[in-house]
């Protein structure tokens, strides 16, 4: 029974003990002077000291009354005041009639200012129990009675006070009528109101069955309990209707000392039975707190030697986001000391169908408790959570396996220390994910299984499974076992281990937390490592990151990081600065290496894969930092020129982002740059959507600057034979948001100044594809004289392949373009030259190609293949006019006008040129002119292969009727290079020659040409020195002004005849024919006459190749004798470019000088003009006619004197005096 009732029952069985005493003395004495025995008698009642501490009163009648004022009631020793209760004032009245018969009836009884103090130990002794034997149920009859001003407090064993302050409490009993009982009073601010109406079931009162009605209101809260007990001294049995429904729950919590969440009304309804020590049982169980609600039935059997809980409730909702956080236990009420109930045996279901107050809600959950004399087991039998399905259960010591088994000394800590749990939540598939994109590489995480185990001194276990881009992932955390976590429940946690295992990743971590559900004071090293880095970035190889993160109280620490990937090796610090509105962002690495061949390459294995470079990625968190980054690269690696020291540093605001300084050594050249990019508020607006790095790039500002040292960046190769030098001295480029990136160089080709500028889309075009294909190029090169203009794309930039351009260049010489056009079509003078260039793989296409220089133009396509062991050139070209001088091949160190003693110019055959690649060439041109007039139409095919050249055939047709063709091969295969020559000429005008020349202008005539040519010689003075073969000039009839005739005034012809000879105007060519021998470098000829109308001469000679040296001898003959004296035979010495002419007088043998000299074995001219007159002209071509007898009569007297001229010495001069070079040699 409660203590406050129990003692109610004490104080109106020891007032009317004090009442009985005061009737016998009521009319007789002062009461004032028995107040001791008064105290006694009613001491003696109360088992406890009572002193009627204040003046007492009684007045006499028949409802006499009796006033106390200042009574107390003491304490036990133990307590902690001297006093139980004490009261100001005490008033009783009582009927005198019933008193006399025996029987006490209270008329009215009134306490004032009560003040009640209950106390309780740990031991379980209260100073409310009193020592006495009397029964306090013999109660005499009350019919009104009232407490004022009363305050009561409670003292608990744990040292918790608890007090209450009631204004009013009346209590009446009206005969035939329920007892009424009221109470006033506020409690924490809430004015609360209690009426209780108790109605006797039979006359024998307070050991009658009572029928009770307990009406309640607390602010807006009301409570009706109705019910009934079997004896109102015995509270033991009980079974009552519950009814509480209130509009604020907060409200109850003031009551009762406990902080209540607010959800909204609230109601409960419930029907109780109990019997104190047997059973408690609350059916119909129905109750809402929001929009939560609990229904159910719940039984406590309290059986020996252990009591049984069994419980079934269900609810169809229960929102613990809007309970909150509930009611906080007593003010210092923790884990370590509720008391846990551990002797009695659990049989609790618990069904929910949904579970709210998170982000996800619970559905479908059926909870089980059950416990008996060894274990409490609690589980989660189901349970989905966004689809998840999760089961639990935790095993813990109960009943005679807890620590302590009493009742009030088992702890919750204590029995958390010896428990075992375990809980697995099983996601479907795609439930829980996170996709990402890092650079451009994708990054899928997948949620798969989650397990928590925590057992008896062993750490507690979290284990998960994923998946990271569909590979399979466990990740195991382990931490102190839970007692040392209860123990110390806010931290610090030392020893946490985090292990995550992957085929292709590993992660160990190693360390402690101060503040754990803070998240603050984190401490820990780790180290992460995988066979693939591709797997989480866009790397390729083993790699490895290693360091330590520290939260410290102003900033967070990423300390000793060392990231590795094949050969890149980083290292360095981060820290992090929380700031009001932005953090900074503090970076400091050093990286010993990186290589480029740790980037992932496309298919051909060329340039770093750039997918996802448009998928946005979250900027926010960056840009909301203010940087400072400094970061130092030792070794770049990866490319075909070393690349170190590279130093970049970063400073990031709210505005803008600049990379500055932005310097490196490319191979040795110092190069320097700047970029500069939006930040901070300038990005606010992808804080959300996030940015890609193509947009980021597309807003950047960038220079770039290279200085090489002189000498430093050079580069040589050899293009068809021809030797190039280039070195790079300056370079420039920059790139404007949304413009061109422009790029500006300086070189030195040769030591000849260049100067480039390329213009191209944004850089952003060069970073989505930076592999190629790259479009819209323009190219502006200056070489000196040579400007090249440049349009068009190129597929794989940085091979140097699949370039397509059109272009156009224009020059002063264009001999100086390419050696190709030296060696095919050695053009020269200023030119221009367009077309369209295509690398097809193994090709180098020039098609739609048109080249003008000077009056020559030449079109077509030309194509270099690349093959081994050398490329190939085909090429088709044609001409609308080009001049014969044009295809003449000239030696590049021609030193014919430097020497001024040869008239045939030298030249040096291309020999390397011609081994060094293959070559087809086909021409035509419609008209080949030569300075002496136009040829016609051209066309030859050559071709070169394996360093041998062949023409075959060179056909120049349409000249005045004339043909002309030619084949010969030059084989620089061997050492000296073979060359063989033929070229033929039929009815070529001559005529027409001279005149074009500008020798004569009357000037008709046909001959024939044939000349056959073989030698070795790396340059033409050494071919001419050694070659053999013949000359063969035919000529026909023909006309010519003798006057107009320039060749009249030359030193041989003015020696040779007279001027009256010379006298005719015209001259009539008759026939002509010369056939000249060539062995060994020497061409001679003793086949040599010219008939005209009025004159014959024939001519004898050599000409030594080798150095141009003369020795013929020319002779006239006049037909009519009176001529005859005006025709002098002459000997022509020296050398072509300066002769020496003398009249001289002929032999009078055959030969001009058997066996002597370089004109020895050769016919007297003096012969052939004889043999021809003796013929006449009337022959078709009696030159041919004469020359063919001569030789006749030549080889008869060679027979003759074959022995004679075999050993005979041979002398070079026919007259004394004159010593040719070949003979002062051999001399």
């Amino acid at each position: 029974m409660h203590a406050p009732v129990k003692l109610l029952l004490w104080l109106l069985a020891g007032t009317g003990t004090l009442f009985a005493v005061l009737v016998s003395m009521l009319f007789f004495i002062d009461v004032n002077l028995y107040r001791d025995t008064i105290e006694q008698h009613v001491s003696a009642a109360f088992g406890r000291e009572v002193v009627l501490a204040g003046p007492m009163r009684l007045d006499p009648s028949l409802t006499p009354r009796f006033v106390v004022n200042g009574l107390r009631i003491s304490n036990p020793d133990w307590a902690s005041r001297p006093f139980l209760a004490t009261a100001d004032k005490f008033d009783i009245r009582v009927s005198l009639l019933p008193l006399l018969r025996g029987n006490l009836q209270i008329v009215s009884l009134e306490f004032h200012g009560v003040d009640l103090l209950l106390e309780k130990t740990t031991d379980g002794i209260n100073n409310f129990t009193f020592d006495t034997s009397d029964d306090p149920a013999n109660l005499p009859a009350i019919d009104h009675m009232s407490l004022h001003d009363v305050a009561v407090a409670y003292s608990a064993a744990d040292g918790q006070v608890k007090r209450l302050e009631i204004a009013h409490i009346t209590a009446s009993k009206v005969p035939g009528q329920a007892v009424e009982l009221a109470v006033n009073t506020t409690v924490n601010t809430v004015p609360v109101t209690l009426s209780l109406s108790a109605k006797p079931l039979d006359k024998r009162l307070l050991q009658a069955p009572w029928h009770l009605t307990l009406l309640g209101e607390a602010g807006d809260t009301t409570l009706q309990l109705e019910g009934s007990i079997a004896d109102l001294t015995d509270w033991n049995q009980g079974e009552y209707r519950l009814d509480l429904e209130g509009r604020r729950m907060d409200e109850l919590g003031s009551l009762s000392g406990y902080m209540l969440p607010e959800p909204g009304p609230f109601k409960l309804s419930a029907n109780i039975n109990y019997s104190l020590g047997e059973h408690v049982s609350v059916t119909d169980l129905d109750g809402s707190i929001g929009s939560s609600d609990l229904r159910g039935n719940l039984h406590w059997d309290f059986g020996a030697p252990r009591s049984a809980i069994k419980a079934r409730l269900h609810s169809q909702r229960l929102n613990t986001g809007e309970l909150g956080t509930g009611g906080t236990l007593t003010d210092n009420a923790t884990p370590d000391n509720i008391p846990l109930p551990g002797d009695i045996d659990l049989d609790i279901e618990i069904q929910m169908q949904q579970l709210n107050g998170q982000d996800n809600p619970a559905q479908d959950i059926l909870l089980t408790a059950r416990a008996d004399h060894q274990q409490l087991e609690l589980v989660v039998v189901t349970a989905k959570v966004n689809e998840t399905h999760i089961t639990a259960n935790a095993i813990l010591p109960w009943g005679d396996n807890l620590t302590a088994p009493e009742l009030e000394s088992t702890r919750l800590k204590t029995l958390l220390q010896d428990a075992r749990f375990y809980i697995k939540a099983q996601p479907p598939d795609t439930a829980y994910g996170y996709s990402t994109n890092l650079m451009g590489h994708p990054l899928d995480l997948m949620l798969s299984t989650v397990e928590a185990t925590a057992r008896p001194d062993a750490p507690l276990t979290i284990r998960a499974g994923f998946t990271l881009n569909n590979e399979p992932v466990t990740a195991n955390l382990k931490g102190e076992t839970l007692a040392s976590l209860l123990e110390r429940p806010d931290g610090p946690w030392q020893t946490l281990t985090l292990e995550i295992v992957g085929e292709d990743l590993q992660l160990e971590a190693n360390g402690s937390i101060s503040s754990p559900f803070e998240l603050e004071g984190i401490d820990v090293s780790y180290v992460l490592r995988g066979t693939d880095a591709g797997t989480l970035l866009p790397l390729q190889g083993a790699w490895s990151l290693t360091g330590q993160y520290t939260d410290k109280p102003d900033h967070n620490v990423f300390d000793k990081l060392r990231f590795k990937v094949g050969n890149t090796d980083i290292g360095g610090h981060i820290a992090v600065y929380p700031g009001e509105k932005r953090n900074r962002l503090l970076v400091d690495l050093n990286a010993r290496r990186i290589d480029l061949a740790d980037l992932p390459t496309d298919r051909t294995g060329g340039t770093p894969v750039t997918s996802g470079l448009d998928q946005p990625f979250g900027i926010g968190t960056f840009s909301n930092h203010d940087l400072d980054v400094r970061l130092h690269i030792q070794h770049l690696q990866g490319l075909d020129n070393p690349v170190q020291d590279i130093r970049v540093g970063a400073l990031g605001n709210v505005q803008a982002l600049i990379l500055e300084p932005l310097e490196g050594v490319l191979d040795g050249i110092p190069i320097r740059g700047r970029i500069q990019l939006p930040w901070g508020e300038r990005l606010e607006v992808h804080n959300d959507s996030g940015i890609s790095i193509v947009n980021l790039v597309q807003l950047a500002d960038l220079t770039l600057s290279a200085q090489p040292p002189e000498g430093k960046l050079k580069h040589r190769t050899n293009l068809m034979g021809h030797p190039f030098e280039l070195e790079l001295t300056g370079l420039d480029a920059s790139a404007r948001p949304g413009k061109a990136l422009q790029i500006k160089a300086k070189a030195l080709l040769d030591n000849t100044p260049i100067e480039a500028r390329l213009q191209a889309k944004p850089l952003v075009t060069f970073l989505r594809q930076p592999a190629g294909p790259w479009e819209d190029l323009e190219l502006e090169v200056q070489v000196d004289d040579i400007r090249l203009e440049a349009t068009g794309s190129v597929t794989r930039p940085f091979k140097a392949e699949g370039l397509d351009i059109r272009y156009a260049v224009r020059g002063a010489e264009i001999n100086t373009l390419l050696p190709i056009f030296n060696l095919i079509l050695p053009l020269e003078g200023a030119y221009s030259l367009t077309g369209h260039f295509a690398d097809k793989r193994n090709r180098l296409i020039f098609d739609d190609l048109k080249i003008e220089s000077g009056s020559n133009d030449i079109s077509g396509d030309l194509t270099v293949f690349q093959l081994n062991p050398r490329p190939k050139v085909v090429a088709n070209l044609t001409s609308e006019q080009i001049y014969l001088s044009s295809l003449l091949p000239v030696s590049e160190n021609d030193t014919a006008n430097e020497t001024e003693t040869l008239v045939i110019p030298d030249y040096d055959l291309p020999i390397e040129r011609m081994q060094e690649f293959d070559g087809e060439l086909t021409f035509r041109g419609k008209r080949l002119r030569t300075t002496a007039g136009d040829l016609g139409n051209i066309s030859f095919k050559a071709t070169l292969q394996d360093g041998i050249f062949r023409m075959d055939p060179f056909e120049v047709r349409g000249w005045a009727g004339a043909f002309i063709e030619s084949d010969g091969t030059i084989d620089a295969s061997q050492e000296p290079p073979l060359v063989n020559w033929n070229w033929i000429a039929r009815e070529l005008n001559y005529g027409v020659l001279l005149e074009q020349a500008g020798f004569a202008e009357t000037v008709e005539g046909l001959i024939d040409v044939t000349l056959r040519l073989s030698g070795k010689g790396r340059t033409r003075r050494e071919f001419l020195s050694n070659a053999d073969g013949e000359l063969l000039i035919v000529g026909k009839e023909g006309v010519f002004g003798s006057r107009r005739l320039d060749l009249w005034g030359s030193p041989l012809v003015s020696t040779m005849l007279s001027r009256d000879w010379r006298s005719d105007d015209v001259t009539a060519l008759n026939c002509m024919v010369a056939r000249i021998n060539i062995e060994d470098g020497m061409a001679s000829s003793d086949e040599f006459i010219v008939d005209t109308r009025r004159v014959t001469i024939a001519a004898t000679g050599v000409v030594d190749l080798s150095n141009e040296v003369l020795d013929l001898v020319i002779a006239p003959r006049p037909k009519r004798s009176t001529l005859v004296s005006l025709a002098n035979p002459v000997h022509v010495t020296g050398t072509i470019a300066s002769p020496k002419v003398a009249v001289t007088t002929l032999p009078r043998n055959r030969t001009t000088a058997a066996g002597t000299g370089m004109l020895a074995g050769l016919i007297n001219p003096g012969y052939l003009i004889f043999t021809f007159s003796q013929r006449g002209s009337g022959q078709a071509n009696a030159c041919e006619v004469a020359i063919a007898e001569t030789m006749a009569m030549k080889k008869g007297q060679q027979a003759e004197n074959e022995d004679a001229s075999t050993k005979a010495p041979r002398r070079f001069s026919l007259l004394p005096g004159c010593t040719p070079t070949r003979q002062r040699a051999e001399q």
